[in-house]
């Protein structure tokens, strides 16, 4: 049962739980061998005779059971059918099959990245970088670092996705031989053992790389090209918030909308294709399809859903884009289409904000308050068109 349910791991799932009859219903749709028998994730730890789910919980008296009988002298649990779907306690070291569930929230992992156990990991392996390349990249991503581990059953899962030699986020750059993933915590004690610090070659080998094919990290020089793997958890902030954006007409009715911005994110996560951004307005949030596009509306706010950090965009968030500086003196307005390049409609040019410029790019203004009017900076909120590309994982 053991070994089975260490497979399932390394997978990303782990021996399925049984709560309820619908799970158990479906479940006998599918077993159609009447000789086999599968082991399920309900066993007795140490023999003891609490049954616990693999998920930590215990088994509970008011819970379904589908015991034919209860063999006091086994401690692991199968099922099999028997013109229906039964359990039975075996010999946990029987050979039998399994049967694996793998937890259904991949839909918060962007497109391309792999899902496990709560993170998203995207594995670049077709443009090898250095190590601070390699960072870059990954924070370009909203959430996302370069790989820091938890466990070794983490390690051993990307073991089974690829092999190769990638950058991880550990190094020692700051303080040598004292070793932080640069997600900020420290190396957890269990991967130590499979932590080789090279003390011998000298030179700059201060970033750690993990050859997934045997498990060990080794220091090693910063400048060399590698692959690289990012992470990020599934519950890393999605959307990005522009206050004074909103509609050009409008709000269609059709829309589909809650009073409750989680319930509007995670119906947005759920329908990408459908889903591009949410709207506030009038304290309800309605989710905008991506052919709609926003304006400057001082009145309501819009949730940009996108996997990038602030400022990238493009395909593998590779584009960074300053933000528009706008330069504001209220009471001034100007006719130009553009300033210094940069279309006035980027800001608020009605409230005299135009897109700053050096003093000799300025546009004519047309004084229609005191000239000692007080100046002011900020970063506008620019129309888009609500239209993200999800990059796949080079293959």
């Amino acid at each position: 049962m053991f070994e089975s349910r260490s497979a399932c791991r390394a997978a990303g799932a782990d021996l399925v739980v049984i709560r309820d009859r619908d799970k158990h219903e479906f479940l006998s749709t599918r077993v159609y061998c009447s000789d086999c028998s599968y082991w399920i994730g309900l066993f007795s730890p140490s023999g003891d005779p609490q049954l616990v789910w693999v998920d930590g919980s215990q088994f509970a008296e008011d819970e379904p059971s589908f015991f034919t009988d209860v063999d006091e002298q086994h401690y692991c649990v199968v099922m099999e059918q028997r013109a229906g779907l039964v359990w039975k306690k075996e010999a946990c070291d029987a050979l039998q099959g399994y049967v694996c569930e793998m937890p259904n929230t991949g839909y918060h992992c962007p497109e391309g990245w792999d899902p496990w156990h709560g993170s998203c990991y995207l594995l670049q392996t077709s443009t090898p970088l250095p190590w601070t390349g390699a960072l870059d990249m990954c924070r370009a991503y909203r959430g996302a670092d370069l790989l820091y581990l938890n466990s070794t059953e983490e390690k051993a899962w990307l073991g089974s996705k690829v092999s190769d030699s990638f950058w991880t986020g550990l190094n020692d750059i700051e303080t040598e031989s004292r070793f932080f993933w640069t997600a900020g915590n420290s190396l957890h004690p269990s991967l130590a053992a499979d932590f080789h610090e090279d003390r011998v070659s000298g030179g700059p080998r201060d970033c750690v790389s993990l050859d997934t094919l045997t498990g060990i990290l080794t220091d090693t020089d910063c400048r060399l090209h590698r692959p690289y793997i990012c992470k990020r958890n599934e519950s890393a902030e999605w959307f990005e918030e522009v206050s004074g954006q909103g509609l050009e007409g409008a709000v269609v009715d059709a829309f589909v909308n809650t009073e409750e911005l989680a319930q509007a994110e995670e119906r947005c996560l759920g329908d990408r294709q459908a889903c591009a951004a949410i709207l506030l307005q009038d304290s309800r949030y309605y989710l905008l399809p991506p052919s709609v596009r926003t304006v400057h509306n001082p009145s309501t706010t819009v949730y940009f859903r996108t996997e990038c950090s602030a400022g990238y965009s493009g395909a593998q968030c590779s584009v960074f884009t300053e933000p528009v500086q706008c330069d504001c003196k209220p009471g001034f307005i100007t006719t130009a289409q553009k300033a210094c390049g940069v279309p006035v409609s980027l800001c608020d040019s009605s409230a005299g904000c135009l897109p700053a410029c050096p003093a000799s790019n300025v546009p004519a203004r047309h004084p229609t308050a005191p000239a000692t009017s007080p100046r002011m900076s900020l970063l506008c909120a620019q129309p888009r068109p609500i239209s993200w590309h999800f990059a796949r994982a080079p293959p």
